[in-house]
């Protein structure tokens, strides 16, 4: 890994996927979806992604890291397909899962949850200091993650002035830096880490998007709109988008 901090944050980087909260004040429940672990109990889903999960811990299950555990998501009282995962962290209150290989039935199905409306509800603020160190180092003051691998890293200065942004919607990247806005794609790597965080290494990309540069604005908009107690912050956030479509 590059140890150059001089260029963009980070050429390569590893955000952590799936966040497993140990205080009771970072839990927060994904609206409407559920999961069915083995003893039959229905346990509150904390993240989800196409990779994997963290699910609430439940005194039913001894879990430990390693063991298969096959799932069962319901959302808003439907039943999805079938997933099976192998468990990737425990921490006092959650358990972190990574997903086998999903059919395209399966993935189908997830996709009801993974609208942008669904994905704004349910992205929520995160303490940095759950970062790992070499993310810390850049002085980072607001990062909120959602469902779907959705990341909003703010650096703000004087209280509530933006001065830079990155937006992860689907692999897509928005890049603002002091009122410069660039565009990239990420390539998620399927190499699981195990300490700190589950997830997985994703690699920018350089050259040209092949995506809607106007499309992705606007979903990001959309997506930001809906977070719940989002503040002045991602409400300033929301602006510099918006002025952006109007160029």
């Amino acid at each position: 890994m590059n140890n150059d901090d001089s260029g963009s944050f980070p050429h390569r980087r590893r955000y952590p996927r799936i966040v497993i909260p140990n205080e009771k004040s970072d839990l927060h429940t994904i609206i409407g979806v559920n999961a069915q672990i083995p003893s039959g109990e229905k346990v509150p889903v904390l993240d989800l992604s196409y990779a994997g999960a963290a699910i609430l811990k439940t005194a039913s299950e001894n879990e430990k890291v390693g063991e298969p555990l096959p799932l069962q998501f319901y959302f808003e009282g439907g039943l999805l397909k079938p997933v099976s995962a192998e468990i990737v962290r425990t921490s006092d209150r959650a358990v972190g899962l990574r997903f086998g290989e999903m059919s395209p039935e399966t993935r189908l199905s997830f996709d009801k949850i993974m609208n942008d409306k669904m994905l704004g509800l349910n992205t929520h603020r995160v303490r940095t200091d759950l970062l790992n160190s070499r993310d810390r180092r850049h002085n980072l003051t607001h990062w909120y993650h959602g469902p779907k691998d959705t990341n909003i890293f703010i650096w703000i200065e004087n209280e509530k002035v933006v001065k830079k942004f990155i937006i992860e919607i689907d692999y897509q990247v928005i890049d603002y830096d002091r009122g410069e806005m660039t565009f990239n794609q990420t390539v998620p790597e399927t190499e699981f880490f195990r300490e700190g965080y589950s997830g997985y290494g994703e690699v920018r990309t350089s050259g040209n998007v092949s995506f809607s540069q106007t499309e992705l604005i606007k979903r990001a908009v959309n997506v930001l709109t809906h977070v719940l107690k989002r503040g002045v912050v991602i409400d300033n956030v929301i602006d510099v988008l918006l002025k952006r479509m109007k160029n």
